[in-house]
């Protein structure tokens, strides 16, 4: 039983740091409902006993796992314990589940499902699994990956004693998230860091970058090359090269990209890794059309002037499609999804930072295209307006630096006027490079004037399509500008509390899905926050109190959900709000100083200075 548990926590070093738990140090004798019944292995990240579940309730055999790291804080042990939920609710047939967890006298523990095997490497090695077999059992790791991915949980320790196959060939994987839940502990100030094995672990991780979907696929390609051997075949290699590539934007941008060219070598397909030459995609073709190559043979040899043409055409083809697996890479890139995770990470700034820069260099390179079609130029202005937002505009995670922003939405603009005609989505372009020069502006006339141009762009847009998402998003966010500039420019507190509740009540009346689930998220936290200024500044501080508890609310939801760095830094914000009204009340004075309290507590424990602001 999990006769392989020991070996794999034995490789769980990280580097420098020795095992938590020392190897004379007694047992105990129950964690939690558990019995522990025997030591099952040490490591770097602590210690893996069996136990046994024999409450009277349940009698369950499950594997435990005493971490190194403190919760003797009320904060962190409901950080430990918020990650844990979240963890738990990862039910996929090639995952171990965590059924339980907790605190024993301060260190936190877990409960997970107790399984039997050996790692991947090891049963493809005793079973003489051919190529196909083991890259049979590769893809039903990344299946599982790809489920946690979707419900936003990184690995952060892919390696192949964390992936076990069972007698009957099912891969399942252990380990998943446990990085998280290191990090919630009062002792984690390298956030991510915990669960590291060096071997496979992505240059950016060693480095002190937070794990994210680009280090596990790092991690599935050291996986990937050690199960399959030494490699032959150039596609093969290709991929394996693509997924571990040392800059994290050279690799693969998520796991079904990986997957999608494994299919793709197996149905002797051109891989996105490498462009394929003419004369080798003429080589695939006949792999997988053998019947009828053999008849398009004797047809190519008696025209050979259709031939020319062929290879012509081919080479035309592979220029094209080298341009178009660029463009696609660099316009997966441009909307920043990287970018996104490291802000909701901490102690990111400067990894932010370089994400910025180099995406300026792409989208220069893109931006001097000479004959670039449409599209992609809307792409890439697009991707200015994206930069000039993490760059310096107020109102999300930037890195401070307005001027830099500025000159670039004046290049998002630029690049939009080569685009001849005025269909939706570049009408919803250039409002939203309105809505992004806005929160970079002070004076009130200019405001006024972008904020209206914003406002007949996304009307142009939606007059032609209405179903657009992201035009209907939009003018919300000119209808909360306008709020705002009632509140603080007009000083029209009263006022604008009713422009902003009208706002918000369009905002939750539709279902937001997709890329703008996470921006109208956002813009609903602010308005709530803002409703709650407008009532307090019209003096009525019992309304306020009702507003700024509901954007509490909604943080609370937002944390149990997903515990970001942005939402951490809404909550210090909510909690800022709560004590200013609070404070406003004799009675509460304790309560205004305990919200406080605990606003500070978050910031200390979450928040890294990133020129972030709320408007």
């Amino acid at each position: 039983m999990l006769d392989r548990v020991a070996a794999t926590d034995a490789m769980m070093q990280t580097g420098g740091i020795s095992a938590w738990i020392a190897d004379d140090e007694p047992l105990p004798e129950r964690v939690g409902p558990y019995r522990i019944t025997g030591l099952l292995g040490r490591g770097g990240m602590g210690l893996v006993a069996r136990g046994e579940r024999d409450d009277g309730v349940f009698e369950q055999a499950v594997a435990i796992k005493l971490m190194r790291g403190s919760l003797t804080s009320v904060g962190a042990l409901e950080r430990f314990l918020i990650e844990r939920r979240i963890l738990g609710r990862l039910v996929d047939p090639g995952i171990a589940r965590i059924l339980d967890g907790g605190s024993l006298n301060g260190t936190p523990w877990l409960a997970m499902d107790l399984i039997e095997g050996r790692s991947i490497t090891e049963y493809a090695n005793a079973a003489a699994l051919n190529l196909d077999a083991r890259l049979a059992l590769f893809q039903q790791a990344c299946a599982a990956v790809v489920f946690a991915h979707r419900n936003l949980v990184i690995h952060a320790d892919i390696k192949p004693s964390n992936i076990m196959v069972d007698a009957d060939g099912k891969v399942k994987l252990l380990d998943f998230g446990i990085a998280r839940l290191i990090d919630s502990s009062d002792n984690s100030e390298d956030p991510g860091s915990g669960a590291l094995t060096r071997q496979y672990a992505a240059p950016e991780r060693i480095s002190g970058v937070p794990a994210s979907v680009a280090s596990d696929v790092y991690g599935l390609g050291m996986v990937l090359r050690e199960l399959v051997g030494p490699v032959v075949e150039d596609d093969l290699g290709a991929i394996i090269a693509h997924a571990t590539a040392a800059n994290p934007l050279e690799r693969y941008p998520d796991v079904p990209s990986l997957l999608a060219d494994l299919d793709a070598r197996a149905g002797h397909r051109p891989i996105s890794a490498r462009p394929t030459p003419w004369h080798q995609r003429t080589v695939k073709f006949f792999k997988r059309q053998r019947i009828a190559a053999a008849v398009g043979a004797l047809l190519i040899a008696a025209a050979a002037i259709s031939t020319v043409q062929y290879v012509r055409a081919e080479r035309a083809r592979d220029a094209a499609e080298s341009r178009f697996y660029e463009v696609r890479d660099l316009a997966r890139f441009m909307l920043f999804p990287h970018y996104d995770r490291l802000a909701d990470a901490p102690g990111t700034t400067a990894a932010r930072a370089e994400l910025a820069e180099t995406a300026g260099r792409y989208l220069d390179r893109l931006a001097q295209m000479r004959d670039a079609p449409e599209d992609l130029r809307l792409d890439t202005a697009r991707g200015f307006r994206r930069l000039a937002t993490v760059m310096g505009a107020a109102g999300e995670s930037n890195l401070g630096r307005t001027e830099e922003a500025k000159a670039l939405l004046d290049r998002a603009d630029a690049t939009l006027a080569t685009i001849s005609g005025e269909g939706a989505a570049i009408a919803e372009e250039r409002g939203w490079v309105n809505v992004v020069r806005w929160n970079t502006l002070a004076d009130d006339t200019e405001s006024q004037r972008v904020s209206n141009a914003a406002e007949q762009h996304f009307g142009a847009a939606l007059a032609t399509d209405p179903t657009r998402m992201g035009a209907r998003l939009g003018l919300l966010q000119v209808e909360k500008n306008r709020g705002y500039m009632t509140l603080w420019n007009a000083d029209r507190p009263a006022d604008a509390a009713k422009m902003l509740e009208a706002t918000l009540g369009r905002l939750r009346a539709r279902a937001w899905t997709g890329e703008w689930t996470r921006p109208a998220r956002a813009l609903e936290y602010v308005l709530l926050a803002q409703i709650g200024d407008s009532y307090y500044y019209a003096e009525d501080v019992p309304a306020s109190l009702t507003w700024f508890r509901r954007a509490e609310a909604l943080v609370d939801a937002e944390l149990a959900r997903n515990p970001t760095q942005v939402w951490w830094d809404r909550y210090g914000d909510a909690q800022y709000n709560l004590s200013g009204s609070l404070m406003e009340i004799p009675a509460e004075r304790g309560a205004a100083l305990a919200a406080a309290r605990r606003g500070r507590e978050a910031m200390d424990a979450h928040f890294v200075k990133t020129g972030q602001s709320f408007r």
